[in-house]
């Protein structure tokens, strides 16, 4: 909490790894220092009065608190080692498709020679001429002749590495996302996902992860702002519950009020189709076309159909 020339009362967020406790020889608690970790200035020291604490209990221990991302430091770490080895196995690794063997040179009495020592020339040149005959989609399938020039091609390409961390990582990032209560469709994973599992995935969100925090964040708040000025005790600290964001529920919920006659139709044209509230020329007109379709015309009022427009 920051104090202004205005006697004003401003609330700043500050991330906790920002915060340092400050306690004197003797072990008495003195208040706090906020600095950033890799910033050269100063640290700004604060009043205990000042700091409000907001913490996430410890399931284990209530006395103490835990963050999420504590809980999962192993996983975290798991992840960061497999990024680390696939980024290295790319910047380091050698992927030639197959491995060509240079036949020998002739040997006396029918012995097998030696391989020649090619140089950086006759190496590109064979190379060339391999892909000028056998490469592209052109020549897939086609069949590789071998002769005294070259005397055998073995593949050598193998599934990339990486693809052994394929499963692992997958399971890393699930107890990673379940630690903080994310669904991967939040966070716009759509594989295998549908409208249903969405809508289920924000809700369960909403409810099981934003509305708790949100109602320790107002009862933290609400007990600080009591402590910190007895001239506002009465006042309260609330945050509005999070609601799933399900346009077919919504619907329905406006329909069901609308049914019901407890919701007005300006009240729906305003809030659902985005339109402005009826003239009393559109009520008028609105109260002819029931009355048409009461006595049986449907269609009245439309540009197609055996109904007429009311004159």
């Amino acid at each position: 909490m920051k104090r202004d020339k205005k006697k004003l009362d401003q609330i700043w967020p500050v991330p906790a790894h920002w915060v340092t406790h400050i306690y004197s020889e003797s072990g008495k608690f003195l208040g706090y220092e906020i600095k950033k970790n890799t910033s050269a200035a100063k640290p700004i020291p604060v009043k205990p009065s000042d700091m409000i604490y907001f913490p996430l209990p410890n399931p284990a221990d209530p006395l103490t608190t835990i963050s999420p991302l504590q809980t999962q430091a192993t996983a975290v770490s798991v992840d960061e080692a497999i990024q680390t080895a696939q980024f290295r196995a790319f910047k380091n690794g050698i992927f030639p498709g197959v491995l060509l063997r240079v036949g020998k040179f002739e040997g006396a009495y029918g012995m097998p020679g030696e391989l020649p020592l090619l140089d950086a020339h006759q190496r590109r040149d064979l190379v060339a001429a391999v892909q000028a005959l056998y490469g592209g989609v052109l020549n897939y399938g086609d069949p590789l002749i071998l002769d005294a020039l070259i005397e055998g091609v073995e593949k050598l390409t193998h599934a990339p590495q990486e693809m052994d961390f394929m499963e692992s990582g997958e399971s890393v990032k699930k107890r990673i996302f379940q630690a903080f209560g994310v669904n991967p469709i939040l966070t716009g994973q759509t594989d295998g996902a549908n409208r249903a599992q969405a809508a289920v995935a924000d809700g369960i969100f909403a409810a099981s992860v934003i509305n708790p925090m949100g109602d320790m964040i107002g009862q933290v708040i609400t007990a600080w702002v009591a402590n910190y000025s007895q001239d506002s005790q009465d006042l309260m600290f609330w945050v509005e519950p999070a609601r799933p964001n399900d346009d077919e529920l919504k619907l329905k919920e406006w329909l069901g009020g609308m049914s019901n006659l407890v919701v007005t139709p300006d009240e729906y044209r305003k809030n659902v189709l985005q339109l402005p509230a009826m003239t009393e020329e559109d009520k008028k007109q609105m109260k002819e076309l029931m009355a048409l379709r009461v006595m049986g015309k449907p269609n009245a009022g439309g540009s197609t159909g055996s109904g007429s427009s009311p004159k």
